[in-house]
């Protein structure tokens, strides 16, 4: 028989109890982490200033220059053939299209890199694929309806609906890099997607959608809904921004995700949701803003997920909302699936779900399958108006190291829960490996938060809780906690 153990505390009152249960874990391996740099594209300099040897493969087009301006007039979902495709600084590309719905394939057949240092421009959909590498640069602006760049490939004479996207295995292209401005109507899209990532510029696609997807294959699928469905079978490569992504729906997956800019998926309405998701095979890093709050409604949701996961000193994760808290998930999915094997949130970093005006807390949950380390600060609080607090959870399937500062408090509501779950748990005074703080959880349950700790049998683990130093509570004049065991 397993057993477990239970502590629950409330503000007024400190009640330990074990329970039996018969419960088991798993441990998730844990592999090699990829440390693949990108590369930077130094002094790219296009052969010619304009795309040249274009050929009809699907559709009708005719190209037209005009001094420093090519325009092409195209034919709904034109497939082209270039023998290379670049715009130097000062020129222009613009694709005129039946459209906003229509769509060009721009498929680059000769050896050369796509630079694009001018402007391109459409009325509609523009997708470019050049398995040398495709580069924005700094001076580039990019304004169309949506975007697809790619180093990986597509064959055939037709697409749209579903297309699929598949390595060359060059060995010499760089992948999609973006320094310069990218750009959509509202509602669009944006994707790049390739053997590496790198979006150091801008990527504005308002309401609408960016992914940044590193990977030897992608399935795009145009849905005629407001998102472009994607699968990525096997994230391979770096995917990382140090620039801005704005958009309603933001992606990022790869072998490793790199997160050290700034990401908004913030509502622009009411009954908008912002949606982010991180997804890595092997680790994933935060060291930037990531936003999915909404000033008006609900907050969004965000997900980390890796094999490793770091939140880093001065890392920020919103997703507050003003009439509810959103959810963030970190080392789990939003369907509570854990995926990863180690977590840390380090001291400096911010998760919130607040309400930030009335309504309930939000939700947080932060789960692995070796160790959980935790010295930032998590807020699902209610809403300063009025509502309950949220929920919290600070978990492992192995050890639990908790010294930060966790709140799901409501001002004029009632108390949210954090939820504490490991193997084995030792609550000291002192931070260490293992180790809860007794700091936390006073500090927790004087905001007003109520404090649930459970501990599960697992392997060589017992299921223990230790309580090396005592709990001295502040008494409070609020409603009554009572015990609630677990079955």
């Amino acid at each position: 028989m397993k057993s477990k153990a239970r502590q629950l505390w409330h503000k007024k009152s400190v009640i330990a109890v074990a329970v039996g249960l018969v419960c088991s874990h798993h441990a998730m391996g844990a592999g090699p982490v990829a440390q693949k740099a990108l590369p930077l594209v130094q002094n790219a300099r296009p052969k010619t200033p304009l795309p040249s040897g274009m050929s009809v493969v699907s559709g009708n087009a005719n190209a037209q220059q005009s001094g420093n301006t090519l325009t092409v007039n195209n034919s709904a979902n034109a497939v082209l053939n270039w023998q290379q495709f670049s715009v130097a600084s000062g020129h222009a590309v613009h694709f005129q299209q039946p459209s906003a719905a229509s769509q060009v394939l721009n498929r680059v057949v000769g050896q050369d890199p796509s630079y694009i240092l001018g402007n391109l421009s459409s009325n509609g959909g523009v997708w470019l694929l050049n398995p040398n590498g495709v580069l924005f640069g700094a001076d580039a602006r990019i304004n169309v309806q949506g975007l697809v760049a790619s180093d990986l490939w597509t064959t055939g004479a037709g697409f749209g609906g579903k297309t699929t996207l598949t390595s060359t295995g060059n060995n010499a292209s760089f992948g999609v890099i973006n320094q310069g401005n990218i750009r959509t109507a509202y509602g669009g899209q944006v994707v790049l997607a390739g053997t590496s990532v790198q979006n150091l510029g801008q990527i504005h696609a308002p309401g609408g959608q960016a992914a940044l997807l590193a990977a030897n294959a992608v399935e795009l699928t145009d849905t005629a809904l407001p998102y472009l469905s994607f699968k990525v079978p096997l994230p391979s490569g770096t995917a990382s921004n140090s620039g801005t992504v704005q958009a309603q729906k933001i992606d990022m997956y790869g072998a490793v995700v790199r997160q050290d800019g700034l990401i908004e998926a913030n509502a622009v309405s009411h009954n908008e949701l912002g949606q982010v998701v991180l997804s890595a095979t092997e680790s994933v890093t935060v060291s930037g803003i990531v936003s999915a709050s909404n000033d008006q409604g609900a907050g969004g949701s965000v997900s980390v997920q890796g094999n490793e996961v770091v939140i880093a000193n001065g890392a920020s994760i919103n997703a507050s909302g003003a009439t509810q808290g959103g959810t963030v998930a970190i080392g789990v999915d939003v369907a509570q699936v854990l995926l990863a094997d180690t977590v840390q949130v380090q001291a400096g970093a911010a998760v919130r779900a607040d309400a930030t005006s009335q309504g309930k807390g939000g939700r947080i949950d932060i789960n692995s399958a070796t160790s959980t380390t935790v010295a930032g600060n998590l807020s699902a609080r209610g809403g300063v108006s009025g509502g309950d607090g949220g929920f919290i959870e600070t978990s492992s399937h192995g050890s639990l190291t908790l010294d930060g500062k966790v709140d799901a408090s409501a001002p004029k509501g009632k108390p949210g829960q954090w939820l504490l779950d490991p193997t084995d748990v030792t609550i000291a005074a002192v931070a260490g490996a293992g180790v809860v703080t007794t700091g936390s959880i006073v500090a927790s349950l004087n905001a007003g938060t109520d404090v649930d700790i459970q501990t599960t049998s697992g392997g060589t683990e017992q299921g223990n809780i230790t309580l090396q130093d005592p709990i001295n509570v502040t008494p409070s004049n609020g409603p009554r906690e009572t015990l609630h065991n677990s079955p």
